[in-house]
């Protein structure tokens, strides 16, 4: 089992016991919801190995079907097409900044890193994901896609120069790295906002509140009644 793995079933029991109750209630995710698809990762990633579409093409359940899906899904429940615009500027950032990153600035050779690449990517993912994107729901979609579109730069380039080197989405450490990119970013917003928050005072949103993972005007909310 990889340290990623250990990481997520440890996340599994804090969201179990209610710790991120909040900051998924703010992208309209239960926490029930949340462990269940914890768990699907886990135990897909695990016990079903990857799926091969072509001989060099290969797509993982856990560390990519279940997280894609997820994304899908959240991103139907964005309220405003402003905040879709910024989740698709997000994650096509952070796709090119990841892919970047492997390509130019990290050794060709995982050894010579004193942490997992993987993790690297993961909170690079996270710290872009939340620059560009500042929402919850904006930056936990361009975490997770950030990484995928990464994957699929590297598939394109393979192509066009007959690279022969094997693309897996979501696999050999991927689970790890896509589903992580999304909560790092997640936990950036969350603890970030809370930080700000209550350097102001807790007033930044005092005449707000939260419907649909959006933050809402009070007396807009009446008006929209009448």
């Amino acid at each position: 089992m990889t340290i990623g793995l250990i990481v997520l079933i440890g996340i599994t029991a804090l969201v179990f016991m209610g710790v991120a109750e909040r900051a998924l209630d703010r992208i309209r995710l239960s926490d029930k919801t949340a462990v269940l698809v914890l768990i699907a990762i886990i135990v897909t990633t695990l016990f079903i190995p990857n799926l091969y579409i072509t001989k060099n093409v290969a797509i993982n359940i856990g560390g990519f079907v279940i997280p894609m899906l997820l994304v899908v899904y959240l991103f139907s429940k964005a309220g405003t097409t402003k905040e879709r615009i910024r989740c698709i500027v997000a994650s096509l950032i952070t796709g090119v900044v990841i892919y970047i990153t492997q390509r130019f600035v990290l050794p060709v050779e995982p050894e010579q890193l004193n942490v997992d690449p993987n993790f690297v990517y993961s909170i690079l993912a996270g710290l872009i994901a939340y620059l560009a994107g500042r929402s919850r729901r904006t930056a936990f979609i361009a975490g997770i896609t950030g990484v995928v579109l990464s994957d699929i730069i590297q598939l394109v380039e393979n192509i066009i120069y007959e690279i022969p080197s094997p693309t897996l989405f979501g696999g050999a450490g991927g689970a790890d790295t896509t589903f992580m990119a999304g909560i790092i970013a997640l936990l950036l917003v969350e603890v970030i906002g809370e930080i700000r928050e209550r350097l102001q005072g807790g007033t930044e949103k005092k005449d707000l509140f939260v419907k649909e993972g959006q933050f809402i005007k009070k007396n807009e909310n009446i008006k929209k009644r009448k």
